[in-house]
């Protein structure tokens, strides 16, 4: 299934989730920039933009030339899954690392984000 999250269109869903609220706002930014100049100006605007007003900052930072080059160039479903994963490991351990803060053993915050505590890669 595919959700449009252009903004307005599926403005529920995007509340869900920080970063697809931030992914929405970026887009419409390069939509909008676009209209007005060229589309790699578009582009390294609504980078700078986003930035400068905290939506996807550290992403954008990390990213934005990756970012850039994958919209001049065009969509590849392999690279843009290399990123989901990436991302997902990152807010993986984000979460592993804050129940251990909370005192929790690495078998018990491994077990309670649903993961194989067996299981050592990335830990």
């Amino acid at each position: 299934m595919v959700y449009n999250i252009n903004k307005g269109r599926n403005e529920e869903f995007a509340k869900r989730s920080e970063k697809l609220k931030g992914y929405e706002n970026f887009i419409y930014l390069v939509k909008e920039y676009v209209k007005s100049m060229d589309r790699d100006g578009a582009i390294k605007r609504a980078i700078g933009d986003c930035i400068r007003q905290d939506v996807l900052r550290d992403f954008l930072k990390e990213h934005g030339s990756e970012v850039r080059n994958m919209l001049l160039s065009g969509w590849n479903w392999d690279d843009a899954k290399r990123v989901w994963q990436r991302e997902a490991r990152e807010d993986t351990l984000e979460e592993v690392f804050s129940l251990l803060e909370q005192g929790l053993s690495l078998t018990e915050a491994k077990k309670k984000l649903g993961l194989n505590p067996k299981c050592v890669a990335g830990f």
